[in-house]
Order: structure tokens, then sequence, then C-alpha cells
């Protein structure tokens, strides 16, 4: 009788569920216009690949259907958390427009996103797009995969626990997103606030001037040439932030290393 090891089998689920449901959270991969069948397809290809290479945390194979289970959902929740390290950094990009499209006074212009069937700015749709292109330009996602193979090394499969520093971090994400964004909106806040005092003052000075209706292009103006003159400093400071994701994708998985 032909006996098939199982343990193989198990790591390479294991791995195919880090990988693929890493791919279907991470934006750009994760979107809507990509096919779940390409997720998963690249998915498997990258399991593939790394499972005759990649270490094995679990002491004995076969185990349990209830220790299976339990190795399937630290597994989940960790290209979960994977995958919130990605949509916090392109949401930072994302928020930050959108704060300074309400301060331009696009805040009732909205668009469709195709990447989220829902609506948001036209001014936070164009620095999405911006940041994926920047993204792809700069090869990021390059490291990003290899980041996702490299942990493997840090996390073998069926190492992965739960703990009160991996919620810790989770927290601190959202604080991130809200610090990063109003930082990266702050040259068009100052810009319209300056206007907005300036044109105050007019209003004081002469009632018969509609500072109302002359605010609209003004401000629009302003703050559109603001973000011309800042985009290269905004490139930067995307790719700055994009360079700290496989650190934290690394401090992720030390968390939930134990």
């Amino acid at each position: 009788m032909i006996s098939i090891p199982l343990a193989p089998i198990y790591v390479g689920m294991l791995i195919f569920l880090r990988v693929g449901l890493v791919f279907l959270f991470f934006p750009l991969f994760g979107e809507r216009f990509v096919p779940v069948r390409v997720r998963l397809l690249l998915g498997l290809a990258t399991a593939i690949v790394l499972t005759p290479v990649a270490p094995v945390a679990v002491a004995a194979f076969p185990v349990t259907p209830w220790e299976f289970v339990q190795l399937v959902l630290m597994e989940a929740l960790l290209a979960f958390g994977v995958g919130i390290i990605g949509r916090v950094l392109f949401g930072v990009v994302q928020f930050s427009g959108q704060i300074a499209g309400e301060q331009m006074g696009f805040g009732l212009v909205n668009a469709i996103d195709p990447t989220g069937a829902q609506q948001i700015s036209v001014v936070a749709e164009l620095q999405y797009v911006l940041a994926i292109l920047v993204f792809l330009a700069a090869e990021l996602h390059h490291v990003f995969i290899g980041a996702i193979a490299r942990s493997f090394e840090v996390l073998p499969p069926g190492g992965a626990v739960l703990n009160a520093g991996v919620v810790d971090f989770v927290m601190r994400l959202g604080h991130v997103l809200f610090l990063l964004s109003v930082q990266f909106a702050m040259p068009v806040i100052i810009i319209i606030f300056c206007i907005n005092v300036a044109l105050g003052m007019v209003a004081r000075a002469v009632p018969q001037i509609n500072v109302f209706m002359e605010s609209f292009p003004l401000r629009i103006i302003a703050g559109v040439s603001m973000m011309m003159i800042m985009l290269s400093v905004s490139v930067g400071l995307w790719l700055g932030m994009f360079g700290d994701m496989e650190g934290m994708i690394g401090e992720l998985m030390g968390l939930m290393r134990g």
C-alpha cells in the first residue's frame, strides 16, 4: 500500500493560505479590478516555489483537525495583518487627499472609486492613483513580494501566535494613518487657511464684495498650485513611507512569533 506523506501537503496549504490571503488583502494586488482568480493563481504559484524551502515550526505532522484549524486561523490573521499594513500606507495618501480636497472646496465633488466601489474626493482618487504608479515605478512591489518570501524565515508555517502586542501594533497603525494624513495635507491646509484669513479681512474692509463666491476659485487655484509645487516632495515622502513597509511587516512577524 502506498503511503502519502501528509506533512508537505499541510505545509503547502499553510504557505498558500498566507500568500494567497496577502494577495487578496493587500492594495494593488487586492483591488476589485484584479480578478480573484488571478490573485489566487499568483498566490498558488508563489506557494509552489516556497514550499520546498520553507522551514516548518510545527513539531509534528500530521496534526489533529482542531489543531490544523487553529493553524489556519493564525495564518489568516497574519495575512490580514500584512494587508492592513498596506491598506494603512496607501490609506495615508488617500486620506490626505481627502482632507486637501475638502479644504479646496471639493467636499461635495466626489468620484466613484472603481478599486473600492465607494465615493471619494477627486483629489483623494488622484493621489491614490499616483501613489500606485510611484509604488510600481520604484519596483516596491518586488520588495513586498520579497518580504513575504522572507517572512517564512522569521515566522515559519504553523509558528504564528496571537498576543496583546499584535493588538497594540494594529492600534498604532490607526494612529499613524491619522497623523501622517494630516502632515501630508498640511501645506494645502496652511495655504487655504491664509486665503480664508485674507478674504475675511477683505470682507471686513469692503462688505460689498461677495467673498463667499470669490473664495471658491481662489481656494481651488491655490490648492492645486500648492499640490503641484509640493509634488516632488510628496513623492519623496511616499517613497520613504513605503520603504518602511518591509520593516513594519517584519515587526508584525516578530510580534506573532511570540
